[in-house]
């Protein structure tokens, strides 16, 4: 395909084609790979460099963005432990309201349906295994306040779901009212989970609570658990304390649970990163701390990643994909290299054909007249298949010219048969040799006499017009090659013939 390509190839053209012939075909080869190699593994290497440090800076951005976030949660949690503290010192301001109670669920708590005017001094539903006590509504109370003070004190403001679930386990809150046609707080499990039981798609979220005694410690691992479906995929939790107590070490009140989903995280990488980056050419996934790793953006991540910590708990692990990184603007220096180092093969490619072809013309054809030599007959006659007709051409008298005119105007002579012959024959089918001498060979690829003594005769006058004052004519002989004939019987008796016609022509001088 590559030489077909060659002979199209408009750039490569030279006047001197002696330079290349000088060049030997086993060092060309050898060279030109070893050069493309070589240089093709040091630009693959640099860009490998560059990919990799992509990824690490993406890894490190990222988890710092999300310990960022994790540590605004935890801020918030010790805000509601201080309030709650507040609180007990200073008094609640307003009286507890009677709480609710639905008989379906056999809940107890405030905003149950989720649409309530907070009528109860409440902004969010509070679910309760039992009657509702006034320490859970002053938790309730002290995270409303703290949501507040977040949203007025700083630019940042948390959207995702977060949530409250008691050290015992017997309530949970909600800041943002949640009716109990979609979230319910199980009460068969509540000794040792807090539960929420999606009543649409009849799933289940876990959020397990440590035992009673670990509790009272404070010794609650945060986790990151799955939970049901697209909702989220992890919730990082915090320990509220209650700093009131007279004991030496502060009680645990329970936990603030803060949900992401999947868009979430997403979210938070393209605010590390900048828009369009991830979904471009990163692969990024979460780890947490049991060693499950949590997909999040583009696709599997590839074995040569990045990790970075998450205050010291999970990771952030990133890799590139590479075939998206070469079409992504980053990658576009690469891609030009790479395509321009392709080129440049490609064209020492074709050079390299081009220079082949050069070989086996200096081969193969006469620098005299351009047509082909004895050499190539001897190779082609053991090729042929099919019907050809062959014809052997003499000059008459060529002698003649040489010892009058010169060599030079036989040079020139010989030159102008060669292009009488190459204009009257089919350059992909006929083939016409210059034996030696004024003397040639001509390949016709039929087996009609006809036409071919048709077309000699023509050739035969073309190279009468040569120079005025110089007489320049051929004879030729032909004969039918077939596959019951030799080439040499076929060449013997078109040489016999044009004999024949040469004393013809002595005849009528």
């Amino acid at each position: 395909m590559l030489s077909g390509i060659a002979n199209y190839f408009p750039v490569i053209e030279f006047r001197n084609n002696s330079v290349l012939l000088k060049i030997n075909n086993a060092n060309f080869n050898i060279g030109a790979t070893l050069i493309f190699f070589l240089i093709f593994m040091v630009l693959t290497n640099i860009s490998w460099r560059h990919q990799s440090d992509l990824a690490d800076i993406a890894a490190q951005a990222i988890a710092k963005d999300i310990a960022e976030d994790f540590n605004r949660n935890e801020n918030f949690s010790d805000a509601v432990s201080v309030l709650l503290l507040r609180s007990a010192f200073h008094g609640a301001r307003g009286e507890m309201a009677y709480d609710e109670h639905d008989e379906t669920s056999g809940l107890y708590g405030f905003n149950l349906d989720g649409n309530s005017p907070n009528k109860h001094g409440l902004e969010g539903s509070l679910q309760s295994l039992g009657p509702v006590t006034k320490k859970a509504w002053l938790v309730a109370r002290s995270i409303d306040e703290a949501y507040r003070l977040e949203q007025s004190a700083s630019s940042y403001s948390n959207k995702y779901p977060r949530y409250f679930i008691s050290a015992l386990g017997d309530y949970i809150y909600f800041p943002g009212q949640q009716s109990l046609e979609k979230y319910r707080f199980r009460q068969e499990v509540a000794e040792r989970y807090g539960m929420l039981h999606a009543e649409h798609s009849g799933g289940f979220l876990f959020r397990k609570l440590q035992d009673a005694s670990r509790a009272i410690t404070g010794h609650i691992d945060r986790v990151h658990q799955y939970l049901n479906g697209e909702r989220s995929i992890m919730s990082v939790q915090h320990v509220v304390y209650d700093q009131s107590s007279r004991k030496t070490e502060d009680d645990v009140i329970g936990i603030m649970c803060f949900d992401y989903s999947l868009s979430d995280v997403r979210e938070m990488i393209n605010r590390a990163m900048g828009e369009g980056h991830v979904e471009h050419y990163l692969n990024v996934s979460i780890i947490d701390h049991h060693g499950v790793l949590i997909p999040v953006s583009g696709g599997l991540v590839h074995a040569d990643y990045s990790d970075a910590s998450i205050n010291g708990e999970y990771r952030v692990r990133v890799s590139v994909n590479h075939w998206r990184y070469f079409f992504s603007h980053d990658g576009s220096v690469d891609t030009s290299i790479g395509v321009m180092l392709i080129l440049g093969f490609i064209v020492m490619t074709l050079l390299h054909h081009r220079r082949v072809k050069i070989e086996a013309s200096a081969r193969y054809k006469d620098s005299l007249t351009g047509l082909y030599n004895r050499a190539y007959l001897n190779v082609q006659k053991r090729k042929l298949t099919g019907s050809h007709v062959l014809v052997v051409m003499d000059c008459n008298d060529f002698k003649l010219i040489n010892d009058t005119w010169g060599h030079l105007c036989g040079d020139r002579a010989l030159q102008h048969v060669g292009r009488c012959i190459s204009c009257n024959i089919r350059a992909r089918t006929d083939h016409a040799v210059r034996l030696g001498g004024d003397e040639f060979v001509i390949l016709f690829a039929t087996d009609n006499l006809h036409s071919v003594r048709e077309k000699m005769d023509k050739i035969a006058r073309d190279i009468t017009m040569f120079e005025p004052d110089v007489a320049l004519s051929a004879s030729y002989g032909l004969a039918a090659l077939h596959s019951e004939t030799t080439f040499e019987a076929a060449l013997n008796e078109a040489d016999m013939q044009m004999y024949l016609s040469k004393r013809q022509f002595r005849g009528s001088e």
